[in-house]
């Protein structure tokens, strides 16, 4: 037997049927924290980040990494969805504590539920793709490029080519993006296939993160 390292395929794969449990309450107690964070963040100097997806590219990453396909597929779209209604209802109750004498906000029904469609579809596919993160060889390599390309395609969206002038977009894309290739970095030899993949699929993921604000404005 060769006594050198050597990558194999991890199954993370189950026959047994999935049902929702506990985990997956403190799933939408995640997304529900990342939703309302993100409504305050709107009224503060940290508004960029109510417009970025990296918080819940990371929080999806980690809660499907490894996981099994309806698994992953489950907790991604209870997330987002978790996420979306939060954000929304928070921004309500924040302008109302922040503005006491202006008229009442309205939430706007066919935008939230705009979103609401998206974080499904988004739910569907990240939770099938980037439950890979972690998992050695190509499949794994190519889920942690996704998940980082897709978290620096966010802040060229939002910063575009002088990201130092939003440099609040580079304090937080960054680090997190690293984060994601360290916990899917198994080995060197797939840290190089990660980065290898990188730069295409961060060029890839600007198209897709750009994508729903623009269904939004068509649609609405």
């Amino acid at each position: 037997m060769p006594s050198g390292s050597v990558e194999r395929p991890d199954t993370i794969d189950s026959q047994t049927a999935f049902r929702p449990g506990r985990a997956e309450l403190l799933v939408a107690g995640a997304g529900i924290l990342s939703g309302a964070f993100a409504s305050v963040a709107y009224y503060t100097d940290i508004r960029t980040l109510a417009h970025s997806f990296v918080i819940w590219i990371v929080l999806v990453s980690l809660v499907t990494t490894r996981r099994p396909a309806p698994q992953a597929v489950i907790r991604a779209i209870i997330a987002l969805l978790a996420a979306v209604l939060a954000f929304y209802l928070g921004k309500k109750v924040i302008y109302g504590i922040k503005y006491p004498d202006a008229p009442s906000y309205q939430i706007n029904l066919p935008t939230v539920a705009i979103w609401c469609v998206l974080a499904i579809i988004a739910g569907l596919v990240l939770g099938m793709g980037l439950r890979y993160i972690g998992t050695p060889n190509w499949p794994g390599a190519l889920a942690t490029a996704a998940a980082a390309g897709l978290i620096l395609a966010d802040s060229w969206r939002l910063g575009g080519s002088v990201l130092w002038e939003r440099p609040l977009q580079l304090v937080v894309n960054v680090p997190a993006a690293a984060g994601l290739i360290a916990l899917g970095s198994r080995s060197r030899r797939q840290l190089g296939k990660i980065l290898a993949l990188l730069l295409p699929l961060t060029m890839i993921g600007y198209g897709i993160v750009s994508a729903p604000d623009l269904i939004e404005d068509v649609l609405l």
